[in-house]
C-alpha cells in the first residue's frame, strides 16, 4: 500500500465572519448534524469540534472544506489560543479556522496568538512540502523519513504537548528533510525565537467591578449541601477530595432522559484562587440538553445506539456539562472536569448534578494556606424561576498548612490518583522513546535533534528525561493501585514517610507537562551547541536517619523519593 500524507489542497485558511458569508459557511453547533443539508447545500463546513474520518472523506468527496470555529474568551490564555488557531486544526486535518470577530476588534493578546499561530501554520505547510518530496524519492530510507512526518502530524497529542515544542520538532523535521533532500535552507532561524504570549493581557481580579459584593456562603465539610439560591446547591468533602454544584427544578419535565421544558440550556463560571499567590483560575462549564435529532444522520465511526440516536462520528459525544476551556491544563491551571448527571428530582421534576474530583488540584488544595481564608466565586447565567444571573460567593474555614496531611493525605485514594497520573505517565515515556521503538528501520544521520533522532533522543532520555524519571518513577511504584497492582507500597508506610511521600505525588500529575518542556529547553541547548550535564548520582542517606521514632516494622524499604529512602 503506498502511504502518502492526506494534505489539504489549497492553504490553510485563517477566516473572519465576513470571509464566512462570502464562503456560505455553515455553522454546525451541534455534532449530530443534519448531513444532507449541511454537506449538499454548502461550500464549506464550520465546527467547534473537528469531525472523524469517514465524516470528514465524505464532505471532502463533496468538495466542501471543513474549518475549525475558534470563539475568543477575553479570560483565556494567548497560548491556549495559539493552539487553537494552528497547530491543533492543521494536524487535526481541517482546511482552515473561522474566527469568531475580524481581526481589527481582537484585543492585543489575541493579534499576538493570531500572528504567532500563523508562523506555526507557515512552518508545518513547509513541512508538509517536504514530505511528499520525500515520499517520492527513490531512496527507501528517505521515504521512511516521509512516513515519520506522517506519524508526527496524525499521532501527536496537540492538546497536551508544549506548543513550543511542537514548533521545535518541526521545525527540526523541515531541517532534517532539508539536509537529506538537498534543499536550499528555507531560512528559518528567526521562528526558533519562541514568541512569548504569556497568560493574561493583564493582573486578573474576579469580580472586581461588582457592588456590592455578595456575603460569602460557608460550606459544611461532610458533603452536606448548602443552598446558594433558590434551585442551587454547592457540597464539598475534602475527605472524599470531591465538591459539586447541583441544579433543581421541581416543576420541570424529563422526556427520555432530556429536559422537557424551556430551561435546557445555561452556563456556569467557577472561579477560584490559583496555585500562585495572587493568581485566580477561572473555568466555564456549559450545560446542554437539546431536543434528539430526527433528520438522516451521517456515516459514522464506532457504535450506533438507535435507542438515544447517538452516534460516534465525532471524536467524542457530547457531555452532560461540557468544560468550555480557555487556558492549556497545566501545574498553574489544574484541569477540572465536571461529571454531570442529569436524572429525575427527589420532589419530582429534575435534578442536574455537577460532581468534581479535587485529584488534580493536587497543588492547591483549600484550606492549606496558614491563616488564608479561600474564596471560590460561582456565577450562573440563568435558574430555573429565578430572573436574571445569579452570583455568589463560597468562603472556606481559615485556612491551616496541617490539613493537607490531617484531611487530605490521610484519606488519599492510591486508586483514584493512579486512575489521574497514569495514563500521562506512559505517554510521556512513549514520547521520549519514539526513535527507540523504530530502531528496526533506517535511520540516516542529520544535524537535528527532532523526536526520530536516535543520538539526540539517546541523550534526551538519558541525561534530561532521566533525572525526572529518576524523581518519579519511584513514586509510581509506590502509588501504582489498579487490578494488577492491588496492594500499592505506599500503604506499608508509616505515617511520616507516606505523608514525606504525597508530599511530592504532585510530580506524577505533572510529569507529562514537565517531559514536554524538557524536550522543548533541550532542543533550545543543542541548537547553541551545548549539551546537557550528566547529573552525578545523589548520595542515598542512611534510613535510620529518616526514620520516625514510630516507624512500622513492616514499611517498606526500597522506595527512593529524591534524597529520602524509604
Amino acid at each position: 500500500m503506498n502511504c502518502t500524507l492526506v494534505l489539504l489542497a489549497a492553504a490553510f485558511g485563517f477566516l473572519t465572519p465576513q470571509d464566512a458569508q462570502k464562503l456560505k459557511v455553515a455553522e454546525a453547533n451541534d455534532p449530530r448534524h443534519d448531513f444532507q443539508n449541511l454537506g449538499m447545500d454548502s461550500e464549506a463546513i464550520a465546527v467547534r469540534r473537528l469531525p472523524m474520518g469517514n465524516l470528514r472523506h465524505t464532505w471532502r468527496e463533496l468538495g466542501v472544506k471543513i474549518y475549525q470555529h475558534v470563539d475568543w474568551d477575553d479570560e483565556g490564555s494567548a497560548q491556549f489560543y495559539r493552539r487553537q488557531l494552528g497547530f491543533k486544526p492543521f494536524m487535526g486535518k481541517a482546511d482552515g479556522v473561522l474566527l469568531d470577530r475580524p481581526e481589527a476588534k481582537l484585543p492585543a493578546h489575541a493579534k499576538a496568538a493570531l500572528a504567532a499561530a500563523k508562523d506555526d501554520v507557515k512552518l508545518l505547510e513547509r513541512l508538509v512540502e517536504l514530505a511528499e518530496k520525500a515520499a517520492k524519492s527513490a531512496n527507501h530510507k528517505i521515504r521512511i523519513e516521509h512516513r515519520r512526518v506522517l506519524h508526527f502530524l496524525s499521532d501527536t497529542d496537540t492538546s497536551k504537548e508544549n506548543v513550543d515544542t511542537l514548533r521545535l520538532d518541526t521545525l527540526e523535521l523541515i531541517r532534517r528533510l532539508e539536509f537529506l533532500l538537498g534543499e536550499k535552507d528555507g531560512g528559518y532561524d528567526k521562528y526558533y525565537e519562541l514568541p512569548k504570549l504569556g497568560t493574561r493581557p493583564e493582573a486578573f481580579k474576579p469580580y472586581a467591578d461588582v457592588t456590592p459584593m455578595p456575603e460569602g456562603v460557608k460550606p459544611k465539610m461532610n458533603g452536606e449541601r448548602v443552598q446558594l439560591a433558590d434551585g442551587f446547591f454547592f457540597s464539598v468533602n475534602p475527605e472524599k477530595y470531591s465538591f459539586g454544584f447541583t441544579v433543581e427544578n421541581p416543576q420541570g419535565k424529563l422526556v427520555r432522559g432530556r429536559v422537557g421544558d424551556d430551561f435546557n440550556e445555561f452556563t456556569m463560571k467557577l472561579t477560584i484562587p490559583g496555585p500562585e499567590k495572587g493568581s485566580w483560575n477561572s473555568y466555564k462549564y456549559r450545560f446542554r440538553s437539546l431536543p434528539l435529532p430526527m433528520t438522516p444522520l451521517a456515516p459514522q465511526e464506532g457504535s450506533y445506539f438507535m435507542a438515544v440516536q447517538i452516534d460516534d462520528r465525532f471524536e467524542h459525544e457530547v457531555p452532560v456539562v461540557a468544560t468550555v476551556p480557555n487556558q492549556d491544563w497545566s501545574r498553574t491551571y489544574p484541569k477540572l472536569v465536571a461529571a454531570g448527571k442529569l436524572a429525575k428530582g427527589a420532589k419530582g421534576g429534575w435534578q442536574l448534578s455537577m460532581d468534581f474530583n479535587m485529584m488534580p488540584m493536587f497543588d492547591n488544595f483549600p484550606m492549606t494556606r496558614d491563616g488564608i481564608v479561600d474564596v471560590w466565586y460561582v456565577e450562573i447565567d440563568k435558574l430555573p424561576g429565578v430572573a436574571g444571573p445569579v452570583l455568589r460567593r463560597i468562603s472556606f474555614p481559615k485556612g491551616d498548612k496541617r490539613i493537607r496531611e490531617k484531611t487530605y493525605f490521610a484519606n488519599f485514594n492510591t486508586g483514584a490518583f493512579t486512575r489521574l497520573y497514569l495514563g500521562p505517565y506512559n505517554e510521556a515515556n512513549d514520547l521520549v522513546s519514539r526513535a527507540w521503538s523504530e530502531r528496526h528501520y533506517g535511520f540516516l544521520e542529520s544535524p537535528t535533534f527532532h523526536l526520530f533522532s536516535r543520538q539526540s533522543d539517546c541523550v534526551f532520555e538519558r541525561d534530561v528525561v532521566g533525572l525526572l524519571k529518576g524523581d518519579v518513577a519511584n513514586l509510581c511504584e509506590a502509588l501504582w493501585d489498579d487490578k494488577n497492582h492491588p496492594h500499592p507500597k505506599i500503604k506499608k508506610m508509616n505515617e511520616a514517610k507516606r505523608n514525606a511521600a504525597l508530599a511530592q505525588a504532585g510530580k506524577l500529575v505533572h510529569y507529562f507537562e514537565d517531559v514536554s518542556e524538557a524536550r522543548r529547553d533541550y532542543v533550545l541547548m543543542r541548537r547553541r551547541g551545548e549539551m546537557p550535564e550528566v547529573a552525578k548520582p545523589k548520595p542515598k542517606k542512611a534510613v535510620e536517619k529518616l526514620s520516625a521514632p514510630d516507624m512500622d516494622a513492616e514499611a517498606s524499604d526500597d522506595i527512593t523519593l529524591e534524597d529520602d529512602k524509604f
